[in-house]
């Protein structure tokens, strides 16, 4: 992106279609870096003319919003690449570093920012260069005018490139080992990657400067005013650093370095964009793309960034900080101090609000389509595929594109995702599992079996309230369900949690096969884990959850009789809202073998209802049908629920009978779309 340019990916997002045979975790980066967060981007760095010169605007620290898999690290992957040699960027993955030091997090940071880009030159921090060299070195604590002396003495020996080179490199400490998007060129001989980064990163930090004349303390001035008209002396100022340094233990020590390093860091940022004698080219601010910032560090820096702003009201830096959160970073930011962009919708807050959230969506169904297609794949039906692939996924992006990959590698299996689930998954390797395994990996962090245990048990609750009617069965009680709860109902929603859920209720049903005879707790089987959950509902008079959860355990004559009742007191469009609501329950697969229609004969077979068998038909049609996991062969169940409709139309004895007839009708179409 030069100047004058603007935020656009090729391919998909430009309305391309890839072409046959394109890889799926290509279309999935694609895919999720749509229009409305590229072009939100873009407009959050523009910097506009004001009287004849580029100006930056306050900008908000942008959160990307999503549960696991949802696509926000690929995000930052298409950004990553689009930034590259186009707008100055950093980029780090905040789960990753080993350290919960802001100050280490900002040099990792200097390090990038200071790259040579075109058009933008290289962006020196010599005011946040000179803090972190006071911090390492040790100067006498007993006598200040001694002290003096040694930061005046440090500040003599500190010159050049070879000493800029040294303070950078002790500053960053381990940061530099976990950069993303770092590039092959950046070891040098030694193969140390922190010291050709920091040779790469400096190499524009010193070019300007004559000769070797480069004086840190031509920053020195600064730290005594700060542009503030402070009446400090800069070397007592340093001095103070340094004492605070020695002792960073102390909270208010460490804030008031904190508070000065991010004051130094963004003074050397505006600088750059304000005097550079290019500044009127100079159209797009510079980029922080920080990936998982719900970890105490990722808090920590967004804190600090917003703080540092709030302390700079009359200036806007030239930064744009995009963080990704899997929901707790703004779960406790009052709704009027946050700016909500939905795509197509006006903003709900003011423009300068300090934290702005945008929730990436899951992929629609024509997205889901687009991998089909891209697959390449001769025969059967593309519709059918993708409709099924979608109605399991929710449109996950993780989950999409693992299950799109391991049906390109098996379209013969293209009708039956249980099939599919249990293939291994795409790649080389002997570490790769089966894709539901794997899948399930993608969703979850790692957890102890007793957890995982606990996680399953609660997968059949429809919600966290309803849940804690399952805490008595917990192996982990209490404590195990405040670990669990979050991962099937986090708050940034998505359609994660409906994947792992699917996923765990397997697990659930085959729990009483795969129960050893020497095990010393017997788990809570389906059926009473279910039976749980139906009671509770029972007691709390709300009888749509307790037919939910008698139909998951098997009580058909309960939920067919209360249905038959209901006919005759409910308005046929209410009736319908509870068929399907508690058709919705989930149900213990029979196997990949086991075709829908065969399903239907034996369940009519085992349950019969006399007198009352076109509703029975219908409530299990329905039943089967909203189960993911059902095989593709489903026109004739759909043309079987069509006609069950027709029959409940004729028998109900209510006059309005049109949501009946116009269900029919729909399912007369969905009969055709899954021919």
């Amino acid at each position: 992106m030069r100047p004058g340019g603007s935020f656009r990916l090729p391919g998909i997002i430009d309305g391309g279609q890839p072409g046959q045979g394109t890889d799926v975790p290509q279309q999935l980066e694609q895919l999720v870096g749509r229009d409305d967060a590229i072009s939100l981007i873009h407009d959050l760095t523009d910097r506009p003319l004001v009287n004849g010169r580029r100006r930056s605007q306050p900008r908000p620290v942008l959160v990307l919003e999503g549960a696991r898999g949802s696509g926000k690290s690929a995000l930052l992957g298409v950004l990553r690449r689009y930034l590259d040699q186009n707008v100055p960027f950093a980029a780090l993955d905040l789960e990753r570093e080993r350290s919960d030091s802001i100050p280490e997090v900002l040099s990792a940071l200097a390090f990038q920012l200071s790259r040579t880009c075109p058009d933008y030159g290289a962006i020196r921090f010599g005011r946040f260069t000179l803090a972190r060299l006071m911090m390492t070195r040790p100067v006498s604590t007993t006598d200040w005018a001694t002290a003096r002396r040694e930061v005046q003495s440090i500040l003599e020996t500190r010159r050049g490139l070879d000493g800029i080179r040294r303070i950078l490199a002790e500053t960053a400490g381990r940061q530099g080992q976990h950069l993303l998007d770092l590039p092959a060129e950046a070891a040098d001989a030694t193969g140390t990657v922190v010291e050709g980064l920091t040779r790469r990163a400096l190499e524009g930090l010193t070019r300007w400067a004559p000769a070797r004349r480069i004086v840190l303390g031509s920053y020195l001035a600064w730290f005594g005013h700060r542009d503030r008209k402070l009446p400090g002396d800069p070397i007592d100022v340093l001095v103070e650093l340094n004492r605070f340094a020695q002792a960073p233990a102390e909270d208010e020590h460490r804030e008031w370095i904190h508070e000065l390093l991010w004051d130094a860091f963004l003074t050397d940022l505006s600088e750059h964009f304000d005097h550079n004698r290019r500044a009127r080219s100079l159209e797009f601010d510079c980029v922080i793309l920080l990936d998982n910032a719900d970890t105490r560090l990722g808090r920590g820096f967004v804190s600090g960034l917003v703080q540092a702003r709030s302390d700079r009201p009359e200036r806007a830096e030239p930064l744009l900080a995009v963080v990704t959160s899997r929901g707790d970073l703004l779960v406790d930011v009052p709704s009027g101090d946050l700016i909500e962009f939905v795509p197509d919708q006006p903003v709900t807050a003011s423009p300068h609000s300090p934290k702005a959230r945008l929730r990436l969506p899951d992929l629609t169904i024509a997205q889901a389509r687009t991998m089909v297609t891209g697959l390449g794949i001769r025969g059967g039906s593309s519709t059918r595929s993708t409709l099924m692939l979608h109605q399991f996924t929710s449109g996950h992006p993780a989950s999409t594109q693992l299950l799109a990959s391991c049906l390109g590698r098996h379209p013969a299996h293209r009708d039956s995702l249980v099939t599919l689930l249990e293939q291994a998954e795409p790649g080389l390797g002997s570490n790769r599992l089966r894709v539901a395994d794997r899948m399930q990996e993608q969703l979850v962090a790692s957890l102890s079996p007793t957890l995982i245990e606990d996680l399953e048990t609660c997968s059949a609750a429809l919600d966290e309230h309803h849940a804690r009617t399952l805490i008595p069965l917990l192996s982990g009680g209490r404590g195990s369900f405040d670990a669990v709860a979050p991962m099937l109902w986090p708050r940034a929603g998505g359609a994660g949690p409906r994947v792992l859920r699917r996923l765990l209720l397997r697990h659930l049903a085959d729990r009483n096969a795969l129960q050893s005879a020497d095990q010393l707790t017997e788990l809570p089987s389906w059926e009473a884990t279910f039976d749980r959950l139906r009671q509770a509902r029972a007691l709390a008079a709300e009888p749509a959850g307790e037919l939910y959860y008698a139909l998951a355990g098997g009580e058909f004559r309960l939920v067919i009789d209360r249905l038959s009742d209901a006919l005759t007191t409910s308005s046929p469009q209410r009736w319908r809202e509870l068929l399907l609501r508690v058709t919705q329950a989930p149900r213990r697969h029979p196997g990949p073998a086991v075709s829908p229609d065969e399903e239907m004969k034996r369940l009519l077979r085992e349950h019969p209802f006399p007198g009352r068998t076109e509703l029975a038909r219908l409530v299990i049609a329905h039943w089967i049908l909203a189960d993911p996991l059902t095989d593709g062969r489903r026109s004739g169940l759909y043309l079987q629920m069509a006609a069950g409709y027709e029959a409940v139309a004729r028998s109900c004895g209510q006059d309005d009978v049109e949501p009946f007839l116009r269900a029919a009708r729909n399912s007369l179409i969905q009969s055709e779309q899954w021919d």
